[in-house]
């Protein structure tokens, strides 16, 4: 029944100096669409990022839990780490990030580098090459402009 799907959540961040951190929870049902079951799904998200000046560091921890019927069917933690040098109008990013689902039969590890260039602070050009370490994948890449206003 529609008047049964909901989701809150919510999030609360602090900065100490260089340090940001931020938590996350969210939760919500919703019919599932088999045999009536509903679907609860819960997530919670821990992030931190210390900026150094010209460097910063980030650190992301993650989990979302599902049950349909009652039954667990997603337990998957995910974590990613991240830095980034900026220099003049120039910043150099590079991350990593793995998933691990109980109820999968692989962890998925998932990188990336870029590299963007700011005109201003409202218009820059990036590129970025990506890959995951799932059979037969592909390196992927994006080339792009951001524009703010």
């Amino acid at each position: 029944k529609e008047d049964e799907n909901f989701f809150v959540d919510g999030n609360v961040g602090v900065r100490f100096g260089g340090l940001d951190a931020a938590v996350f929870y969210g939760t919500g049902e919703r019919d599932s669409g088999i045999a009536a079951n509903l679907e609860e799904t819960d997530t919670l998200i821990l992030q931190a990022v210390y900026d150094f000046g010209n460097f910063d560091l980030g650190a992301v921890y993650a989990n979302t839990s599902t049950d349909t019927g009652g039954i667990e069917t997603t337990n998957a933690d995910a974590i990613s780490f991240s830095g980034n040098f900026h220099m003049d109008a120039w910043s150099f990013g590079l991350g990593y990030g793995q998933v691990d689902d109980d109820y999968a039969t692989d962890t998925v590890g998932t990188g990336y580098g870029n590299v963007v260039y700011s005109f201003t602070s409202q218009v820059s050009v990036y590129t970025e090459l990506g890959y995951t370490d799932i059979d037969d994948s592909d390196i992927g890449y994006a080339l792009g402009m951001a524009v703010k206003f």
